[in-house]
Parts: C-alpha cells; structure tokens; sequence
C-alpha cells in the first residue's frame, strides 16, 4: 500500500472552499490565510498564489 503525501496548503483551501459554500465567510477566509502562511513557511510558491486566489475571491464576494 503506497502513501500519498497531501499537502496542507491545498487541504485549508478546500476547507475553505467548503466554508464559503455554507456561507461561513469567516471560517473560509480564516482557512484562506492558514493555507498561505503553511505555504509561505515551506517557501511553495504556488501554494501562496493559490492561497492568495481564495483570499481574493472571497473577499470579491463580500464586496470588500
């Protein structure tokens, strides 16, 4: 049985995608950011800009 490795950066954006689908904004923005700081600590760059993308996109539908 093989292990796949999962990296975290994706898994809070997909738990902040889940978030806002229940329109919990706080929770997704709050996971938006938890993904970009994990991948600016493991210097993974497109971690960061998939990060910021959910950021961006939240805050776009908040009208913010």
């Amino acid at each position: 049985m093989s292990i796949k490795k999962i990296d975290s950066t994706a898994y809070y954006i997909q738990l902040a995608n889940f978030n806002k689908k229940t329109n919990n904004y706080k929770s997704s923005l709050a996971f938006s950011q938890k993904a970009f700081n994990y991948a600016k600590l493991n210097n993974k760059i497109k971690g960061k800009a998939d990060a910021l993308f959910s950021l961006g996109l939240t805050y776009f539908e908040l009208k913010k």
